[in-house]
């Protein structure tokens, strides 16, 4: 609401109880009924299940599916991806998609895994998709910010945690860099980080510093 003040940009609040709605939301999730097959992608997933999941498409489509560890989190949790593709002789592009960079936002997980589910579904039948998976290879982390996002699974009052775990600086108690403002590029300069230890936005010490 701030930037839009600073832009100025018209607002109308419309609610203050965001969090009890989060509340009612995750309460479905917490007691949910048995997950099935028909019923697993109408619904959000936690870390274990996802890492589940990923042993399955690896399992179930072992000539166009393997995965590769490529990084761990401040907390040393491997930061996981799915390469996708049919194999070729020649040299393929190559599409990156990574997922729950903010902690939060549990419907990009969702996202990742219904997309890798379709294309995978759909390849073998559908030529345009067949197509693209001869010529190009996906590489798919659904969950980039794992330390965060298990812990906006803890309970109600973790659940709209954004950012990553690493400790704050300078004697502060407070939690987290915000990974999507972490990168080489531009690092500090882009209008709405700061560096301040309990900011939503915090940039971190210096970039890739989670």
């Amino acid at each position: 609401m701030m930037m839009l003040g600073l832009g100025s940009v018209g607002l109308v609040l419309l609610s203050l109880a965001v969090q009890s709605g989060h509340g009612a939301q995750d309460s479905a999730v917490w007691s949910r009924e048995e997950t099935t097959e028909r019923n697993y992608y109408t619904r959000y997933h936690n870390m274990s299940e996802i890492t589940a999941w990923m042993e399955q498409m690896k399992r179930e489509n072992p000539d166009v599916v393997s995965s590769m560890v490529y990084g761990q989190t401040y907390e040393r949790r491997d930061i996981t991806l799915l390469k996708i593709g049919l194999s070729s002789t020649g040299r393929k592009k190559a599409i990156w998609m990574d997922c729950g960079i903010h902690a939060r936002e549990w419907i990009a997980p969702a996202f990742c895994q219904y997309f890798v589910r379709e294309i995978l579904r759909t390849y073998k039948t559908d030529t345009k998709v067949n197509e693209m998976m001869k010529n190009l290879d996906f590489y798919i982390t659904p969950v980039l910010n794992v330390d965060g996002y298990i812990y906006s699974w803890h309970n109600e009052s973790t659940r709209l945690w954004r950012k990553s775990r690493s400790p704050g600086t300078g004697g502060c108690t407070c939690y987290g860099t915000d990974l999507n403002r972490n990168f080489y590029a531009n690092w500090g300069s882009e209008y709405g980080s700061y560096s301040k230890p309990h900011s939503h936005t915090r940039v971190g010490v210096n970039s890739i510093s989670i």
